[in-house]
């Protein structure tokens, strides 16, 4: 309990930081829709292994983040299991994608990317 607060409190502290540190549309690091539009990106977090207490990690972490409407796992071929460390995250507005991953650095996942397939 302890620690999933102080991962909130930190996850929420990194994303206003990491929003505020300039991301813009012109920027390849973020990504800007019109308003009212929403997008999607793909983050792949190797370190992510189950889906109970690696995914909600993620999930708050991104969620945190401004623009964030929703965070999903992408489909596994099992349930209960991660086989595909890959979570969805629509966002509507600005949205930045590299304070994206520095955050789930912070949070314990240190390997996650921009999926550009």
């Amino acid at each position: 309990m302890f620690r999933t607060l102080i991962l909130g409190i930190t996850s929420a502290a990194l994303a206003i930081f990491f929003v505020g540190c300039g991301s813009s549309s012109s920027t390849p690091n973020g990504a800007q829709s019109s308003p009212g539009e929403t997008r999607q990106v793909v983050l792949r977090v190797p370190t992510m292994h189950c889906p109970h207490g690696c995914f909600p990690s993620v999930k708050e972490t991104l969620a945190a983040m401004d623009g964030v409407q929703s965070v999903s796992l992408v489909p596994q071929a099992e349930e209960g299991k991660i086989d595909d460390p890959r979570v969805a995250v629509t966002y509507s507005g600005e949205f930045n994608r590299e304070g994206a991953v520095q955050a789930l650095a912070t949070a314990s996942f240190p390997d996650a990317t921009i999926d550009t397939n």
